[in-house]
């Protein structure tokens, strides 16, 4: 792995952090390490997330992507929220904007997320939207069309865009949406009825 740790300029109001990119791919998209006098070492009686979010070294892992520009650390997403196909990197939002642009969808959210078929080890792209009981007939066209064009864009077969009721997009307490439910519902077969319209 290739480690480059430099000082970042936090902004005119901060002292420097320390921060540490780690390359565990071929991608500008680094993970972000940082460490510095104002991070804790831990979480209060909490031994086991701490280890698993802090290194041995003090590093905090952070769990978002990034490259440094000019000194300042510039975030392009979330490590969790990347879809790998052959070989290649896709962040969910920009897989989610091309699929929400798609005549005839609803506005609302869409959910991007990557996933290992259980029989075959291949990998698979489901897109969710939010679309509260579609008919059939005007539905499908609109969800092929979206699934072609996720086809075309990851040059990849095995894409399913699949409409969910709004109420199935979880999101955190600061309103991100949590596409790691969806990936765990959809691989726990809840998403099978919906697939089998």
């Amino acid at each position: 792995m290739e480690r480059s740790n430099e000082g970042v300029d936090g902004g005119a109001d901060s002292t420097l952090l320390d921060v540490l990119l780690v390359a565990a791919r071929e991608t500008p998209d680094q993970h972000v390490e940082v460490r510095g006098p104002q991070l804790g070492r831990g979480y209060h009686r909490a031994p086991e997330a701490s280890a698993a979010a802090f290194g041995a070294d003090g590093w905090l892992r952070t769990g978002d992507l990034g490259f440094l520009r000019g000194g300042r650390l510039c975030v392009t997403g979330r490590h969790k929220d990347v879809v790998f196909v052959n070989g290649r990197t896709f962040h969910a939002s920009d897989l989610e904007e091309t699929v929400a642009v798609t005549p005839g969808l609803p506005p609302g959210a869409v959910a991007v997320v990557g996933s290992t078929d259980p029989d075959g080890e291949g990998e698979r792209v489901v897109a969710f939207v939010r679309w509260a009981r579609p008919e059939r007939s005007a539905a499908a066209p609109v969800l092929r069309a979206a699934a072609g064009r996720r086809r075309e864009v990851l040059g990849h077969d095995d894409v399913r865009v699949l409409p969910l009721p709004p109420g199935t997009f979880t999101r955190t307490t600061s309103g991100k949406l949590r596409r790691g439910v969806l990936r765990e519902r959809f691989e726990a077969g809840k998403c099978a009825a919906v697939e089998g319209r």
